[in-house]
């Protein structure tokens, strides 16, 4: 693992312990997606797939909280090859170990409330990357419904590659700080 890389999980790992302490509480549950991967490159389709999932959010302050997960994913390409009779496709399954973090900002709904937010995703597996992470999810009770997207570049070797995906968890810890 690259040095920058070893500095930023450092980092992280001290920013969420040091600000925990200021929390009043973390949750925490399992979630399963559903992935809709696409390509900008012309005879390149997205082959839908799943993702499996825990996830914890530190809730910072009021309005802002701190999101950790590690996802198990899968999903692939199919791409078209020649014209005609001779026409083929080739497929591409990609298979990933996803620890996103996110920093994300509380809005309040009716019904629960939103976390809005951003962050990076270290990838393991087809590729080994950090790639950028937009995420909306509405908590009502224990569920959590998300959306999030994935903006892989070209790192399956395809052009502007990238990763919608639906989701729904369920909270089934909670840990509480003293302060």
């Amino acid at each position: 693992m690259k040095l920058i890389n070893k500095i930023k999980i450092t980092a992280l790992f001290l920013m969420t312990v040091s600000l925990s302490s200021a929390q009043n509480n973390i949750e925490g549950g399992l979630k399963v997606s559903f992935n809709m991967p696409s390509s900008c490159e012309k005879g390149v389709d997205g082959v839908s797939g799943v993702s499996f999932g825990y996830f914890e959010t530190l809730y910072l302050t009021e309005r802002l909280a701190l999101q950790g997960e590690i996802n198990f994913s899968e999903f692939g390409f199919e791409k078209k090859i020649g014209e005609g009779d001779t026409a083929f496709t080739e497929e591409t399954d990609i298979s990933l170990v996803e620890i996103p973090v996110l920093l994300s900002t509380r809005l309040k709904l009716a019904s629960g409330q939103a976390l809005l937010g951003g962050g990076v995703q270290y990838t393991r597996g087809d590729i080994t990357e950090w790639v950028p992470v937009i995420d909306l999810s509405i908590h009502i009770n224990e569920f959590r419904l998300n959306a999030r997207y994935i903006n892989y570049k070209d790192e399956f070797g395809f052009d502007r590659s990238s990763n919608f995906s639906v989701g729904i968890g369920f909270v089934f810890l909670w840990y509480y700080i003293m302060d």
